[in-house]
């Protein structure tokens, strides 16, 4: 694969997806006007809902991919035809952060767990339709992604499966993109300064602290997304109704893309107590929900991502055993479920590393005997280093300013989505303080939203902050584009890696070990042995059965 063709799939890709998304807007969400960042989230969930549904019957071959994104670049042409001299300015933008962005798809190392089980599962989607036990095979099983999903279309003619590691780009991009056109809408009137404070910081998070793709797996993501639903639920309690039809739509969507992502973030549904909060009429709003058809459809791929789950491990959830139904063929033990839930816990409160390993893990864990541990081993220096970074950022902002009290004071309602956050932060305290499994984010908010609405106080808007607004910008895009160019030097150094003759990863640097396991399950499901494996393949209709011996 060449750099042309790497290149000319990653715009074709963008463009389909927000072809995809102008047909879902047009079916379910009429009369709002196109945002090409919202049209790129509608057509990611929409890819997401069909990539569950099809892969129940077909397979993701070459064939079914090619004629899916033929389809959403039909839909997007007729879509410029009728909409180019009217959103000019949406086309030019978003194109320009395309190709902004793709600096950061070049990269000769994916992820830790790309060629552990990220690479595998994806793999399987575009050899089989659904395959029920895959659990038995690799505890990464046990946790399907959308985004697995969501990749396995990238398996496509001539690029073959060089694609598949891009997925989290196109997340990156579209809600790059509503953030900075949120940001412009809002200076031009010269108001909500809160929202655009809030937005920029989010952006230097999205853009500086995970300008690294390969570091984004299937958890990133779901952070970045939760910045978004965030200024979402921001917009919806604190715009008077005769300003903003309250639609949540939006909420609705990205909220079951979050879920889709990591299933564990289903504990992000309390954030529909504050929409509840901030209703005038409880009847009327419920009412509103059931005649929303996005209500059903998010309903429907939540459905499909827990039978999905149910089918890989016999649990809703994994691994929480009270959510496992263990009398199914291919369920796992529940010794084997409890041992695993323990050791997810021991592995993010720094029970165990590569080099380390508690003595007693099921003592370590109980109560706060693991505390001590995990400052000196984890908070010192990963959160240590990640507050020192988000301090640094809050007080670059701050000064970046003139300190020119405002006259007036905004009062914003933030205490009830502060206290969900709360809440959720000693939830993920308590039970898994690791950054990636939703420490980023929380902490990050945390800091953002009460300085957002402070300092919103302290500043007048005007064409001066108005300008130095947008040069910071400039600074969180240019900080982005360095760091990933300087990464790209270093793995040239270290792997010799030539992203023009080659740019996509390099299979020799992904010890894809994985590979003789894929090739056992396919050996399975042809019937033949499972040589490695002490496990058995029985055929049920369409379907193929994993268990254990």
């Amino acid at each position: 694969m060449n750099l042309f063709f790497y290149l000319t799939y990653y715009f074709l890709i963008s463009f389909s997806i927000i072809g995809f998304g102008y047909l879902f807007k047009n079916l379910f969400i009429r009369g709002e006007k196109n945002n090409l960042g919202y049209l790129g989230i509608y057509g990611i969930f929409s890819l997401i809902f069909i990539s569950y549904l099809s892969n129940y019957f077909i397979s993701h071959n070459l064939l079914f991919n090619s004629i899916l994104w033929l389809t959403g670049l039909v839909i997007f042409i007729s879509f410029l035809k009728k909409n180019y001299s009217t959103e000019k300015k949406q086309f030019k933008f978003i194109s320009i952060i395309f190709l902004f962005l793709s600096v950061a798809i070049f990269a000769a190392k994916n992820h830790d767990d790309f060629p552990y089980y990220h690479f595998a599962y994806t793999h399987l989607l575009t050899e089989s339709n659904l395959l029920i036990g895959l659990g038995q095979f690799n505890h990464g099983f046990r946790t399907p992604s959308s985004i697995f999903y969501f990749a396995s279309f990238f398996y496509l003619p001539k690029v073959n499966y060089q694609l598949i590691h891009l997925a989290p780009i196109f997340f990156v991009s579209f809600v790059n993109y509503i953030f900075l056109e949120k940001i412009f809408q809002f200076l031009k009137k010269k108001r909500e300064l809160y929202l655009v404070i809030y937005s920029i910081l989010s952006l230097a998070i999205i853009n500086i602290f995970f300008y690294r793709l390969a570091e984004h797996g299937t958890d990133r993501t779901a952070q970045i997304l939760i910045f978004l639903l965030i200024f979402e639920i921001f917009q919806l309690i604190n715009f008077k109704t005769n300003e903003r039809k309250v639609d949540l739509s939006n909420i609705l969507i990205i909220c079951t893309i979050i879920i889709s992502l990591k299933v564990f973030y289903f504990i992000y549904s309390l954030i529909f107590f504050v929409i509840i909060i901030y209703q005038k009429s409880l009847l009327i709003f419920f009412q509103n929900i059931l005649k929303n058809k996005i209500t059903y459809i998010c309903l429907i791929l939540i459905s499909f991502i827990i039978l999905t789950n149910i089918f890989n491990s016999g649990c809703l959830i994994y691994p929480l055993p009270a959510s496992c139904i263990f009398n199914f063929a291919w369920s796992l033990p529940i010794e084997e479920v409890e041992y695993l839930n323990q050791w997810y816990q021991q592995w993010s409160k720094a029970g165990a590393t590569p080099h380390f390993r508690v003595e007693n893990p099921e003592l370590y864990i109980q109560n706060l005997n693991w505390l001590s541990n995990w400052i000196d081993y984890y908070f010192f220096n990963k959160v240590s280093d990640y507050l020192a970074g988000l301090i640094f950022l809050v007080i670059l902002f701050f000064f970046f300013f003139q300190k020119n009290f405002n006259a007036q004071i905004s009062k914003r309602n933030f205490w009830s989505i502060y206290l969900i956050l709360l809440i959720l932060f000693f939830e993920w305290f308590l039970f898994h303080p690791a950054l990636r499994y939703g420490g980023y984010h929380l902490i990050a908010l945390l800091i953002f939203i009460p300085f957002s609405i402070y300092f919103e106080n302290l500043i007048v808007i005007n064409d001066k902050n108005i300008k130095r607004l947008k040069i910071f910008i400039i600074l969180i895009f240019s900080i982005f584009f360095m760091r990933n160019v300087d990464r790209i030097y270093t793995e040239h150094k270290i792997y010799n890696y030539n992203f023009l003759e080659y740019p996509s990863y390099n299979l020799e640097f992904q010890n894809f070990g994985i590979s003789s396991r894929i090739m056992n399950i396919k050996n399975c499901f042809k019937g033949l042995e499972c040589n490695k494996d002490n496990i058995k393949v029985e055929k049920k209709y369409i379907f193929n059965i994993f268990t254990r011996k």
